[in-house]
């Protein structure tokens, strides 16, 4: 795990959250270093068997965000579906 220094004089919240994930039926199952690069990966799967879209608020803006498959390689078809829903 890494971790930030604070800044002199900074202080956080006594509550915070990592991350936000709506609506209920979608789960964080992995957060885990990525392997081939800098960065997190997080892994996300819906528990009823239904088609959702969902919303995720992380604590801060990611720098850059990729739809990637089990082995971490993009996911094109993936990618173009979400770009047709935006």
């Amino acid at each position: 795990m890494d971790t930030l220094p604070l800044p002199n004089g900074m202080k956080l919240p006594l509550k915070r959250s990592f991350l936000k994930i709506n609506p209920e039926n979608v789960v964080l199952s992995a957060l885990k270093r990525a392997e081939h690069e800098y960065g997190v990966i997080q892994r996300f799967y819906e528990k009823k068997g239904e088609e959702t879209d969902a919303e995720i608020t992380l604590f801060r803006e990611p720098k850059a965000v990729e739809t990637e498959n089990m082995l971490e390689e993009e996911d094109e078809e993936v990618k173009k579906e979400l770009e047709k829903r935006r």
